[in-house]
Order: structure tokens, then sequence, then C-alpha cells
């Protein structure tokens, strides 16, 4: 819905209740939708949270099976030596030190009153 839907709807909802009602009914409008909004957001976030973990933690107890005795060093080495190697690949040093100095330079741009 848009601002202007809404606000044509109490408009037409205040001309045909009386003020009072109207107010009443957009109090609980919004109301409603506030509990609702933090709600959701809130549910989401821990819903998220706990399918997350509950993942990781089968991803690690499936692994574990895997290797002989359920020893993870050597699988966590082989993760970041995976991890350096992709890095190297694609070149995200460069590409990280690229954007750093760039958001550095619009900061010290910023700081300089002629330059805007």
């Amino acid at each position: 819905m848009s601002l202007g839907g809404l606000i044509s709807g109490l408009g037409s909802a205040a001309k045909s209740l009386g003020i009072k009602e109207a107010a009443i009914a957009s109090a609980k409008f919004v109301a409603t939708k506030v509990i609702l909004t933090t709600l959701l957001v809130s549910g989401l976030a821990i819903v998220l949270h706990n399918f997350i973990i509950d993942f990781v933690t089968a991803y690690i107890q499936a692994s574990a099976n895997q290797m002989d005795g359920g020893n993870m060093d050597s699988f966590v080495v082989q993760l970041t030596d995976l991890g350096a190697y992709l890095g190297q690949q694609l070149q995200l040093q460069a590409s990280i030190s690229v954007i750093l100095s760039g958001l550095s330079v619009g900061a010290v741009r910023k700081f300089i009153p002629f330059m805007g």
C-alpha cells in the first residue's frame, strides 16, 4: 500500500467515522503494523540463527565422523589452505586494497573544506 493510498484511506475513514473513531482506527492500524514488524524481524533473526547453528553443528559432526578418530586438526588446516588458495586466485588482497584506498580518499576529501 502506498503512502497516498494510506492517506486517502484515512481521510475517507475520518469522514465516515468521525475524527475520534478515525484516530482510534489509525492508532490500531499503526500499532498492529509495529507489533507485526517487530515480531517478524526478531523472530526471523532467531529462526535463522538457530538454523545456521544446527546446520554448522551437523556439518562438523558429519565431517568429524568421516575422519580417523574424529581429529579435526587436519581438516581445519585443509580448509585454511583452500581459503588461502581461493583468495590468491581471486586476488582478494589487491581488490580489498583498492576498495579501502578509495574509501580512505573519500574520507580525506570530506575533511578538506574546499573539496566538497
